[in-house]
């Protein structure tokens, strides 16, 4: 973070009106996760400005509200190409200097090692042998989450070997760490490579009821990309559930206070005073905060 501190430093102008100030941790917060992104998606200074170009040429004149009768761009849509230029042009800039920093620095970052570890099996056909013939068998757990780095590095341990024991555990549906690279890709690139693949779907479910899992069907199932093998509802496997025939319902509100009435109203109607078995979730802690301000509200008991 001190280093990219010193970037953002650097590449401001003495004219520009946060050079007098130190750069918020915001900022650094989210560059460091740009850099990182880039990183696990080995993406390069110059893939970066090819992907700028093809969303402005490809991607910008399908948006009707950013276009003219003419089809050019209105003055939004210049607006918006001018932004993407510059932060293309600001970021592929700064993250180029950020390794270079690194690399005179001696600094390596976790992505970085990964990197190194690939190019090392790719420099030195020895080495690579010789784990080939070390570790025989490789496990990969969470396979969803992994990304294309660690997909390059499993693919070199298991390049050449003529039938590779590889078992990977994983779940397209829980694909949920985009943010760190993991890509539904890896799936197809199991299956394109190879060919004895043998693929064992878990079908029984033993944490929910069977109404859950109908309904949950019917949500997932309009994903694209998913597993062809996967064509059907989970089998509950709890006897301890089948008496249980709750289904779930989807409610809309205005905003989040309004939401967080509403649940705090239905505790009251469905607890019937007892409030022990009774869990919100929420994506982000911080969205409990409004949710707590009803419970107390309404003296309701809770534990976070």
């Amino acid at each position: 973070f001190m280093l990219i501190e010193k970037i953002i430093y650097d590449h401001l102008s003495p004219s520009d009106s946060n050079f007098l100030k130190p750069a918020s941790a915001v900022r650094i917060t989210d560059l460091a996760k740009i850099f990182s992104t880039l990183k696990q998606e080995n993406i390069t200074k110059d893939e970066l400005v090819q992907y700028a170009e093809l969303c402005i040429n490809n991607l910008l004149p399908l948006e009707e509200k950013y276009l003219k009768q003419n089809g050019e761009l209105n003055s939004d849509g210049r607006k918006l190409k001018d932004r993407i230029e510059k932060f293309t042009t600001d970021i592929s800039n700064m993250y180029d200097d950020y390794n270079h920093q690194l690399e005179s620095r001696n600094k390596y970052e976790f992505e970085d090692m990964l990197i190194e570890g690939v190019l090392l099996l790719q420099s030195d056909p020895q080495l690579s042998t010789r784990l080939q013939e070390q570790y025989q068998y490789i496990l990969v757990d969470e396979f969803q989450d992994t990304n294309l780095k660690q997909i390059a590095l499993i693919n070199e341990l298991c390049s050449e070997v003529m039938e590779p024991n590889i078992f990977a555990v994983g779940d397209d549906d829980q694909c949920i760490y985009r943010f760190q690279g993991a890509n539904l890709h890896n799936f197809e690139w199991m299956r394109n490579n190879f060919s004895n693949l043998q693929t064992i779907v878990l079908d029984i479910n033993y944490r929910s009821t069977s109404i859950i899992l109908q309904e949950s069907f019917g949500l997932i199932s309009k994903n694209e990309g998913r597993q062809p093998e996967k064509d059907k509802p989970l089998v509950s496997g709890n006897e301890n559930y089948k008496s249980i025939a709750d289904k779930p319902s989807i409610n809309i509100f205005e905003n989040a206070d309004q939401e967080a009435c509403e649940i705090a109203r239905k505790i009251i109607r469905t607890s019937d005073g007892k409030y022990n078995g009774i869990a919100i979730l929420a994506r982000k802690h911080k969205e409990f905060e409004v949710i707590i301000q009803w419970l107390d509200y309404y003296k309701i008991p809770y534990q976070t």
